[in-house]
């Protein structure tokens, strides 16, 4: 599907697609939010506004109202946990 190896054996090297990598790429992300939660959700909220339809930075052209509509509501709840629960 994608195009992506679906038996994650296929990547159990040490390259930047290896199992191994992705772990360490996980890990260092948890820290950064476990660090600044407040930033790493404004990093969040930005990454995910690059797909709204519309969007200039979207060179996708994909476009949903139903993903456009989740960030809104995302975008106006002030509790956190429940702003990404809304996107999740």
């Amino acid at each position: 599907m994608l195009g992506l190896a679906a038996d994650a054996s296929a990547h159990s090297g040490d390259g930047p697609g290896s199992t191994r990598a992705v772990d360490q790429h996980l890990s260092q992300l948890r820290r950064k939010i476990e660090a600044d939660p407040a930033k790493a959700l404004r990093q969040l909220d930005n990454s995910l506004n690059t797909f709204r339809t519309g969007n200039g930075n979207n060179w996708t052209g994909w476009g949903s109202k139903t993903y456009d509509a989740l960030l809104d509501q995302a975008a106006t709840t002030a509790d956190p946990a429940m702003s990404s629960g809304a996107i999740a």
